[in-house]
């Protein structure tokens, strides 16, 4: 079976990430004074999934009184970046992420869980397509290839014995809002993108749901979730934090995102969002949050980061589980 997995911007990111090397690496020491409540700030795009659980860890650092935290709002690429230099404690990281931090010299900790793939096939209302397998030949629009939306499709259409690039006819583009006008104006057969635009279209009868990625990975397990991103801190921050206190209040975020309204209320303001397709931005998204670390998900994560290396996105074998902070 050839399942090509997770690469979550790795390529644009890592030649980002390496040209600032420098800039990481004179960046070591914490900023905050020894003996302070920590403060975090959560790098993140706007809008996407990276502002619920901001606010969710907002809200776990109020109710366990540990840390404040703050979103910082930024595209992917520079919450990476912002990381590694210390503009911003934590970032949402894929497994190929923290291998490619430690071969360019900054070690990076998955510190929590975050969220299984939230990326979706749509296609328009009265489309005929019944699967995915019925879009071979016919026109995509997507996120870029350097996502993880992209290869997480890919990896679900490869299952189902269709190659992404081969098969069907992908026209890839970073600008989101030009991406969905096309697909309304029929330029496209199918969509291939991620919440909460997947929600927007769906709860506006503009889109209907093929296939849910991270829902189908779970089916392939028995159901469960395998987390595709996790709260990255660098290891040398952590190391001048009380751990324990770190380990509660990030495990502790992800559940508050998983189990309560706020954090999507939060959320919904900042992406411009309606009450219905909050609603339902939350209840499709909050199942594909992965609260806890466990033997059995880490062995499914295994997986993302040997198709990183496979795909020369990585330079050499990493084991996710030397890069969880684990009790």
């Amino acid at each position: 079976m050839n399942i090509r997995r997770r690469t979550f911007l790795a390529q644009s990111a890592a030649a980002l990430l390496s040209a600032a090397s420098g800039l990481a690496l004179a960046a070591g020491e914490p900023a905050n004074t020894p003996g302070a409540r920590p403060h975090i700030k959560v790098g993140g795009s706007q809008g996407a999934s990276s502002s619920v659980m901001a606010a969710a860890l907002k809200l776990a650092a109020q109710e366990l009184g540990t840390a404040d935290a703050e979103f910082a709002a930024m595209a992917q690429p520079l919450a990476l970046l912002g990381l590694r230099n210390g503009n911003v404690q934590t970032a949402f990281l894929s497994w190929a992420n923290f291998a490619q931090n430690q071969e360019q010299g900054v070690q990076a900790v998955a510190i929590a869980p975050a969220w299984a793939s939230h990326a979706s096939f749509l296609v328009r209302p009265d489309a005929p397509f019944k699967t995915v397998a019925d879009l071979a030949g016919k026109r995509v629009g997507s996120s870029p290839r350097t996502t993880g939306v992209y290869s997480e499709g890919a990896a679900a259409l490869a299952d189902q014995g269709l190659n992404i690039d081969k098969d069907l006819r992908m026209s890839p583009m970073d600008q989101s809002p030009v991406l969905v006008a096309l697909f309304k104006k029929g330029e496209f057969d199918a969509l291939l993108v991620s919440e909460p635009a997947v929600s927007i279209l769906l709860a506006s009868g503009a889109a209907r749901e093929l296939l849910q990625v991270g829902s189908y990975e779970a089916s392939r397990h028995g159901g469960r979730y395998t987390p595709v991103n996790s709260w990255g801190l660098r290891k040398d921050w952590l190391d001048h934090q009380d751990k324990a206190a770190m380990m509660r209040l990030f495990t502790r975020a992800s559940e508050i995102a998983k189990t309560r309204k706020e954090p999507f209320a939060e959320a919904a303001k900042l992406g411009g969002l309606d009450a219905r397709t909050s609603e339902l931005y939350r209840e499709r998204f909050s199942k594909l949050i992965v609260p806890r670390f466990t033997d059995e998900n880490l062995a499914d994560s295994q997986t993302l980061m040997d198709q990183a290396l496979k795909d020369g996105l990585i330079k050499s074998k990493h084991n996710v589980t030397d890069f969880v902070v684990r009790a």
